[in-house]
C-alpha cells in the first residue's frame, strides 16, 4: 500500500483544533502505553531524553513531562498545527490565573518544580529523525506507525537514535480495526475506503530485523458504540484519520454511495439500535541491541517464533 505523506500531513494539520475533543480512544491507548512505560522504567536518570514520536497535540508529551520531570521530553510531529496546539497548551498551563492568592500559589509551585524541563517541539517526520545517533533513552510512540508504509526502515531509524539498551514502546492498529466500516464499504464497491493495518506478526518481524532485542507484543480489542454511523465518520474526520492509500483514495464516492454504505453497516450485537466500531490495538516494546552500526547491510535476523507475546 502506497501512503501519501503530504495528504496525511494536511489532514492532521486541519484536525489539530478538533483532535483532542474527539480522540477518546486514542487517549485510552496512550494511557495504557504510559502505564506500561511506568512499569518498565519507573525512573529515569536526570538528563535522560524521551522522544514522543508522532506526538500530535501533545497530550502524551505533557504526561511524560509530568511523570519524568528531570528528563528532556521531545515532542515530534510532522504536522505544524499539531505542535502549535501543544505550544499553546503548554503556555496556558504555565501561565498563572485567578486571584492574587491563586497566582501566588501557582508561582510557588512553579519554583518548587523548577527542575522540570518544558517539552521541546520538533517538526519533523518520524521516518527521518533530526537527532544524533544513540541520543535517545526512551522512544515512545502511540498510534503513529499505522501511517508508515515501510516499517523495517522506520524501526531501523528508531534504532539509530536510541542508545544501546534504550527502550522503544509503541502502539498501533491491527487489521481488525474498523472492520465493521470496512465490511459496509465492501458491500458498496471494491475500493479501499478504510486503511489497511499491519498484523502483529508483521510488526514483530520488522522490529526484530531492525536492531532491537527482546520484543514483547500483545493485542487488545476495544469497541466504541455509536447511536448512528455518521457520528463515527465525523469523529474519524475530526482526528484526521482519513484513508491515505494513494491508489484507493477517491473520497466517499458521493452521497448515494455514502447512504448505501450506512445501510449496510452492521448493527451492534449487544444493542440492536446502536453501531459498533472495533479497534484492534497492537502494543509492543523492545530494547535497542548492543550492535553499534547497521552500515554495509548488517542486520539482525531472528525467527518470528522467538517473539514473546503477553496474554491479555
Amino acid at each position: 500500500m502506497a501512503l501519501d505523506r503530504a495528504h496525511i500531513r494536511a489532514h492532521f494539520d486541519r484536525a489539530a483544533v478538533t483532535y483532542a475533543d474527539s480522540a477518546v480512544l486514542q487517549a485510552r491507548v496512550q494511557d495504557e502505553l504510559l502505564a506500561r512505560l511506568a512499569q518498565l522504567r519507573p525512573q529515569l536518570p536526570s538528563g535522560s531524553v524521551v522522544l514522543d514520536a508522532g506526538a500530535g497535540p501533545g497530550r502524551g508529551s505533557l504526561l511524560l513531562a509530568k511523570g519524568y520531570p528531570e528528563a528532556h521530553i521531545l515532542a515530534l510531529d510532522f504536522a505544524p498545527s499539531m505542535l502549535a496546539a501543544l505550544k499553546l497548551e503548554q503556555t496556558r498551563r504555565s501561565t498563572p490565573s485567578g486571584n492574587w492568592l491563586q497566582r501566588a500559589r501557582v508561582g510557588f509551585n512553579q519554583v518548587r518544580n523548577a527542575r522540570a524541563h518544558p517539552v521541546e517541539l520538533l517538526c519533523a517526520d518520524v521516518e527521518r529523525l533530526p537527532l544524533a545517533d544513540a541520543s535517545v533513552d526512551v522512544l515512545f510512540s502511540s498510534l503513529c506507525i499505522q501511517w508508515i508504509a515501510d516499517l523495517p526502515a522506520l524501526f531501523k531509524e528508531w534504532a539509530r537514535v536510541l542508545k544501546p539498551g534504550g527502550l522503544m514502546l509503541m502502539a498501533s492498529f491491527g487489521p481488525d480495526t474498523l472492520k465493521e466500516l470496512r465490511s459496509a464499504w465492501r458491500a458498496v464497491d471494491a475500493e479501499a475506503h478504510v486503511n489497511q493495518f499491519m498484523d502483529m506478526h508483521d510488526v514483530g518481524d520488522a522490529i526484530l530485523r531492525s536492531g532491537f532485542k527482546n520484543p514483547v507484543l500483545d493485542t487488545e480489542l476495544l469497541t466504541l458504540t455509536y447511536s448512528a454511523v455518521m457520528p463515527l465518520l465525523r469523529e474519524l474526520k475530526a482526528i484526521g484519520a482519513n484513508n491515505a492509500d494513494t491508489q484507493a483514495r477517491r473520497g466517499l464516492g458521493g452521497r448515494s454511495k455514502l447512504q448505501a454504505m450506512i445501510a449496510h453497516y452492521p448493527r451492534s450485537e449487544v444493542d440492536a439500535v446502536a453501531f459498533d466500531a472495533s479497534y484492534e490495538v497492537v502494543y509492543a516494546h523492545a530494547v535497542r541491541s548492543e550492535l553499534k552500526s547497521f552500515a554495509h547491510g548488517v542486520e539482525i535476523s531472528i525467527p518470528v517464533s522467538q517473539i514473546r507475546r503477553t496474554a491479555r
